[in-house]
């Protein structure tokens, strides 16, 4: 099979259930028929011999010999492939939109990009299927779990509604602000302090000693008498 060349259509972007067409021979070189870009010193920035250029995505021009040749791009041979449940063989342009090569039909996501028959995929929190007998995506909302409602009762927790992927949740969250400042303890009490799960919490508990009139006396033991 000859090489096949650059065709002058565009890219190819319904890629199920595209024609094929036949490929096209330009393998053969030709001069540039105007006279005034006939010569390589007649363009500019003028051009050395052996010198090559692109005119366009599939057109390159080269200086051989004092003139300047143009040549399609040269596209490699290709086959259509024997594909399995009735697919078809799709043609798929490169991205230059030059050359192509063949591939069994398949489907299309949201992406753009080729899914495989019984492919699996999720898109937009929906599961989406590429299904093998019609060639065709199916799509259907990912399924969530029943939400669980957390216990909130610790001093400084509050519920918050949460969105986890494409589910919702709940969950715990502390508040600082909720939180109750340290009281001033007494004479004769000092502070206890508690960490919880999101506030300290405090108590006032004695310190073992006597107060009179605003002071604080250590309790000192008896000294036991010597006979």
């Amino acid at each position: 099979m000859a090489s096949t060349t650059a065709h002058s259509s565009a890219s190819l972007f319904s890629t199920r259930k595209a024609p094929i067409s036949s490929s096209v021979l330009l393998t053969t070189p030709t001069t540039i028929g105007s006279t005034a870009t006939q010569d390589c010193y007649d363009v500019y920035p003028p051009k050395q011999n052996g010198e090559s250029w692109k005119i366009s995505n599939c057109t390159t021009a080269t200086c051989t010999g004092g003139k300047i040749t143009v040549s399609p791009t040269v596209c490699p041979n290709v086959t259509q492939p024997i594909c399995a449940n009735r697919r078809k063989p799709v043609k798929i342009y490169e991205q230059n939109g030059c050359c192509f090569h063949y591939e069994c039909e398949y489907c299309v996501g949201p992406d753009g990009k080729p899914k495989q028959p019984g492919e699996i995929w999720t898109s937009e929190c929906n599961t989406c299927e590429c299904d093998q007998d019609s060639m065709s995506v199916r799509c259907e909302p990912v399924k969530c779990p029943e939400v669980q409602n957390p216990n909130c009762t610790e001093s400084g927790q509050q519920l918050l509604n949460k969105t986890q992927g494409c589910c919702p949740t709940q969950t715990c969250e502390c508040n600082f602000n909720q939180c109750a400042p340290p009281p001033i303890c007494p004479l004769g009490f000092k502070l206890n302090i508690t960490n919880g799960t999101c506030c300290q919490s405090y108590k006032c508990v004695p310190k073992g000693v006597c107060v009179y009139d605003t002071t604080e006396f250590k309790v000192r033991k008896p000294k036991k008498l010597l006979k």
